[in-house]
């Protein structure tokens, strides 16, 4: 078990890495534009928003990579079908549900079309973590699936 730590926090980082790059960009246009324009007031609250934002992207990821990324992950290898493919697809779709459910779970049924794009950066978040995920795992899980 201790084997798949390090695998774990690579592939959570590689997550959240690309969850915040969008978050990051807008976070640096608007420190520049404050800094040229005198308002080190809005540099600083910008650069608050963007740790915190920063820290509930990292909780997301890992609280949904060990509710549903892990279990998948021992799922797909109980099936026998550990791929690349078989995770980047199941990191995807899961990744692109993982809002909507969270949203019918809380009772905020009405969504519009901008939480679309929310989805689907989810689902390049969840891909992503999939992906990096095997990558990582996959000669630890080779070397246990040989017969001794």
């Amino acid at each position: 078990m201790r084997r798949y730590v390090v695998p774990f926090l690579r592939s959570t980082l590689a997550g959240v890495l690309t969850a915040s790059f969008l978050p990051f960009l807008f976070a640096v246009v608007i420190l520049i534009a404050s800094i040229v324009t005198g308002e080190p007031t809005q540099a600083l609250v910008t650069l608050y928003v963007f740790v915190i934002a920063l820290a509930c992207i990292t909780a997301v990821i890992t609280s949904v990579s060990l509710m549903i990324g892990l279990p998948t992950s021992i799922l797909l290898r109980r099936l026998g079908q550990y791929t690349k493919r078989a995770h980047v697809v199941a990191g995807v779709i899961l990744g692109f549900l993982a809002f909507p459910v969270l949203f019918a779970t809380t009772g905020d049924q009405e969504g519009d079309a901008s939480f679309l794009l929310l989805y689907v950066y989810s689902a390049l978040a969840g891909g992503v973590t999939a992906d990096s995920w095997w990558r990582n795992t996959s000669a630890l899980v080779g070397r246990s699936l040989k017969p001794a």
